[in-house]
């Protein structure tokens, strides 16, 4: 495997047993024959397949395959090997083998196997209260929150008590809570709903003022602890009825503006300036059914579309604009039409030279763009998977992740998406990590779906929505984590 898992074996706990050259016994009418087999290799994802060797398998007509006591899907390589495919989905752990022959008594083996973190959690806004998702007053659409680098999600959340504003919750652990930024509290939703990404790394946009009482948006720095920088200079005058923001290094900023539930949505320059061809976007985008994605220091900028099951579900694609990337100056670099519904996700190589996204050509691609020319670098088809919802670079490693419904799911709304391990240098995906829901799990996923990279956890995090027995009211954030080194 290309994939170094040293630094998640550590945090294992398991008995590995020593591994004994294979062999049988010099005498089999006497009883059984006592032998052991070997494991190739010894650490694997969960869902992929690992080798068993052994001189005992040449003679063996069955066999069974047991992984922690469950038989697995197994078949004969060659004559003394047998492979087996690993339980997906699967916490991280190192499991013990078993191989059943008739005749035989083998000795166990182990092997580690990389899969979930934990099972599926709730953002918590206390320890006793799950984080409520406010609805938009327009209509249905809300939105849940940016993805901080650090494996932090960022986002205007209730507590119920009545409390909201802007919280971070930290992803890792079994138990997620949200820390509050007590200068950003406010009683409804501002007049700019999502954080918006401003002109310098680590620092972002908010808006806590009320929409009929607009206030100048402000520039808070993230890179140790939160400070304000100052006023957002592209809104003097404050905003009402805004969903995205990300500021350019002209000081000018990109606004998508949300008319009202399944309107049109309007992309502009500092509110007043209508995007040339972007002035009126169809499909229902009111507020969630888009978000920026920018290079650092907003190099270049595009959207990606939100659109899954129940969530902006009466969109249709008629008279949508070709898929945009902006320059630095907000200038249109290039558009086009390989996807009607837009890229799905999108996210930029750290030195902005790459753009890589995801979506729905004629079937589900993984593609590279390079952002200056528009020229098309890399195609990797995404064959078994019927939707995807995001994409994520790993910023250290050679890796990329990709979100997916697989296609052979029976009624793909009423669970999850995989995570698709993918590497960037060779287009090879090492892995599709199913996702672990724990015993029992009441919940369906909701969009929108979010990737956010864990940083030095060696993890990769995936938010949705959840929908409580009296939503649309009752609606909170939901986070799945995956082992991804």
């Amino acid at each position: 495997m290309s994939v170094a898992f040293g630094s998640k074996l550590k945090r294992m706990v398991a008995i590995t047993l020593p591994i004994i050259g294979a062999g049988c016994g010099d005498d089999s009418s006497t009883g059984p024959i006592e032998g052991s087999f070997t494991l190739d290799p010894r650490t694997q994802w969960a869902g992929e397949v690992v080798e068993a060797h052994s001189s005992v398998f040449a003679n063996a007509a069955t066999w069974v395959v047991l992984v922690d006591g469950d038989t697995v899907n197994s078949w004969r390589a060659e004559a003394t090997t047998l492979a087996f495919e690993l339980p997906n989905p699967r916490l991280t752990a190192t499991a013990t083998v078993d191989i059943e022959i008739p005749g035989a008594e083998l000795r166990p083996s182990t092997v580690d196997v990389v899969g979930n973190a934990w099972p599926v959690r709730t953002l918590r806004c206390s320890a006793t209260a799950s984080c409520e998702i406010t609805l938009l007053p327009t209509g249905r659409h809300y939105y849940h929150g940016v993805g901080l680098p650090t494996g932090r999600l960022m986002a205007f959340f209730e507590s119920g008590v009545p409390f909201g504003g802007i919280g971070i919750a930290t992803l890792d652990g079994p138990e997620p809570v949200v820390h509050w930024l007590t200068a950003l509290t406010a009683q409804e939703l501002p007049g700019l709903v999502a954080p918006g990404g401003a002109n310098d790394v680590n620092q972002w946009i908010f808006d806590v003022s009320s929409p009929e009482v607009r206030q100048q948006p402000t520039v808070w720095q993230f890179d140790q602890s939160p400070n304000e920088v100052g006023p957002l200079g592209c809104l003097p005058d404050g905003v009402s009825g805004a969903y995205a923001i990300a500021e350019l290094v002209t000081g000018d900023c990109l606004v998508l503006l949300d008319a009202g539930y399944l309107q049109a949505g309007s992309l502009t320059l500092n509110v007043l300036t209508p995007v040339a061809g972007y002035d009126e976007i169809p499909w229902g985008w009111t507020a969630g059914c888009a978000q920026f994605r920018s290079a650092g220091e907003s190099r270049w900028i595009t959207l990606r579309a939100l659109q899954g099951s129940w969530f902006c579900e009466l969109a249709t694609p008629g008279g949508l604009p070709a898929w945009p990337v902006f320059d630095s100056s907000g200038d249109l670099s290039f558009s086009t039409d390989r996807y009607p519904e837009w890229a799905r996700g999108a996210d930029f190589t750290s030195g902005g030279d790459t753009l890589w996204v995801v979506g729905r050509a004629t079937d589900w691609t993984l593609d590279a763009w390079n952002p200056a020319t528009g020229e098309l670098l890399v195609e990797v088809p995404l064959d078994g998977f019927d939707r995807c919802v995001d994409i994520l670079i790993d910023p250290i490693f050679p890796q990329l992740y990709v979100s997916c419904f697989k296609e052979s799911l029976e009624h793909p709304q009423d669970t999850w998406p995989s995570l698709v391990v993918v590497n960037r240098e060779t287009h090879e995906i090492l892995a599709t990590l199913d996702t672990y829901l724990g015993d029992h799990w009441p919940f369906t996923s909701r969009p929108p779906f979010a990737l956010v990279y864990g940083g030095s956890s060696g993890t990769v995090h995936l938010t949705a929505v959840w929908d409580g027995t009296s939503a649309p009211t009752d609606r909170g954030v939901m986070v799945a984590t995956y082992d991804v080194r």
